[in-house]
């Protein structure tokens, strides 16, 4: 396995570690209720969103430190975890019979900008 794919691989195992975490911290808020469901999500959402977001924009200003660069990027992809706490679960609020199916049309209609980016800028360009 290269470097590259160690480097790469430690963003996803953090991203691992830090959802069980936040859905194991989501659950004692809601159980303690220090917030109500909807707030918890949305608390776990923005950790997940606008921190990574910060992070990314920080990430050219590290003067090609690559030691820091890495650990910015893995920070950025842990905390991603926390969004599987935010959105994740509304699926079953939505379709509580139905949660795997409505999971893969959701899924395969976010797919779909990702078809059809290459095909749009291939045409443009």
């Amino acid at each position: 396995m290269s470097q590259v794919g160690i480097y790469g691989a430690t963003g996803i195992i953090c991203m691992v570690c830090s959802s069980i975490f936040f859905s194991v911290l989501a659950d004692k808020i809601i159980k303690r209720e220090w917030m109500s469901r909807s707030n918890t999500r949305r608390m776990m959402q923005a950790i997940g969103t606008f921190i990574p977001a910060i992070l990314t924009l920080v990430m050219p200003f590290l003067n090609g430190n690559f030691i820091l660069f890495v650990v910015a990027f893995d920070v950025c992809i842990a905390l991603l975890g926390a969004t599987l706490s935010g959105h994740s679960p509304v699926v079953i609020y939505i379709s509580p019979n139905y949660p795997g199916t409505t999971s893969g049309i959701i899924n395969t209609f976010s797919s779909l900008s990702g078809i059809f980016s290459p095909i749009v800028s291939d045409a443009l360009t």
